[in-house]
């Protein structure tokens, strides 16, 4: 059987089972991209994928949302972050944080992103920052700080915020790392972070 075989015969057999439409998969269900709340969407979408979600007013509180993240899951209070939040006070919050490439013994990575799409819960990510890909794959637990600004209907729209110069590679983040290989059981943090907190920033 030819390559172009084995494809139609696929495809054929995903129409059978639907309407006569194929439709790729999707991380959670669409929601209304067009109108409504954006912030609200985002989060719905963000909890069906396993993330928690705070919301904050101002940057500045950050890192007392992430030292509660942390105590909650007995992490002890050390971070990574990005050099875009070096200033923020981490001390004060009683973090200890750095910023340099993680190694297997970090806990925690904190960064921001480039923009996020209400319909699916998608975080978009590009190196343009130094560190922040690695950052976000690398520790078990990942915060990312997310302006409401920036929280855009779909994935097609968010495509359209990259960073100029354009990156030379990007990720999407939808939640903790999952996998169901084994004998169709769910586990997270399989091949990446195991919690994923998103901090909502209303006021960039």
């Amino acid at each position: 059987m030819k390559i172009t075989d084995d494809r139609d015969l696929i495809l054929q057999q995903l129409a059978a089972d639907t309407d006569g439409t194929v439709t790729p998969p999707l991380l959670s269900p669409l929601m209304p991209t067009a109108s409504g709340d954006l912030v609200a969407a985002y989060i719905q979408a963000a909890e069906v994928n396993k993330c928690s979600v705070q919301r904050i007013n101002e940057k500045t509180k950050l890192p007392a949302v992430v030292a509660e993240f942390l105590q909650q899951h007995k992490v002890p209070l050390q971070a990574l972050v990005e050099e875009e939040l070096l200033w923020l006070p981490w001390q004060k919050a009683g973090l200890a944080v750095e910023c340099r490439a993680p190694s297997m013994s970090d806990q925690c990575g904190i960064t921001g992103v480039e923009a996020a799409a209400a319909n699916n819960g998608c975080l978009l990510l590009t190196d343009n920052i130094p560190h922040r890909l690695t950052l976000s794959l690398t520790p078990p637990y990942h915060v990312v700080a997310l302006s409401a600004t920036d929280i855009h209907a779909d994935l097609p729209t968010v495509w359209q915020h990259l960073p100029h110069p354009l990156p030379r590679s990007c990720s999407l983040v939808a939640g903790p790392s999952r996998t169901a290989d084994i004998e169709q059981t769910l586990t997270l943090g399989a091949h990446g972070p195991v919690a994923v907190l998103v901090v909502i920033v209303e006021r960039p």
